[in-house]
């Protein structure tokens, strides 16, 4: 798959805690979130009640990089000086995860994530999440 964008964000989960103090420790802009026990928003009935966990999703202000590997070690840069802290988040039974959106324009490429960038996520104890996007009519051909 050929890279068209690649999108890096922080995202913490927590099925017990509430995430405003860790939010505010990270200083990182909310892209979007809720804690447990908020009421939902959605339009349907069927998804209304309450928030059963807590979940953020932060702006890590890395540039949108051409290359998967040079977008995740600009990232990794960013988020290490918040390590003491992810670690106290993790340690508590939340998960902090390494967000990728790559929205792609063919079937053809591919990306390759260095070990040294591995090795730099499990040390802060990170997942990583990947979240690929195709054309509609590439989806529709698969």
């Amino acid at each position: 798959m050929a890279t068209e964008r690649l999108d890096f964000s922080l995202r913490l989960y927590h099925a017990k805690a509430d995430l405003s103090a860790i939010s505010a420790k990270l200083r990182l802009k909310e892209r979007t979130g809720w804690n447990i026990g908020e009421e939902r928003r959605a339009n349907e009935a069927s998804q209304r009640g309450v928030r059963k966990d807590s979940y953020r999703s932060l702006d890590l202000g890395c540039e949108e990089h051409a290359d998967l590997s040079d977008g995740i070690a600009s990232c990794m840069e960013k988020i290490a000086s918040f390590a003491p802290d992810l670690h106290s988040f993790i340690e508590s039974g939340g998960v902090a995860a390494l967000a990728i959106g790559w929205f792609i324009d063919s079937n053809v490429g591919g990306g390759r994530i260095e070990a040294s960038a591995v090795q730099e996520l499990a040390r802060l104890g990170l997942t990583l999440d990947f979240y690929l996007y195709a054309p509609k009519e590439d989806v529709e051909r698969i």
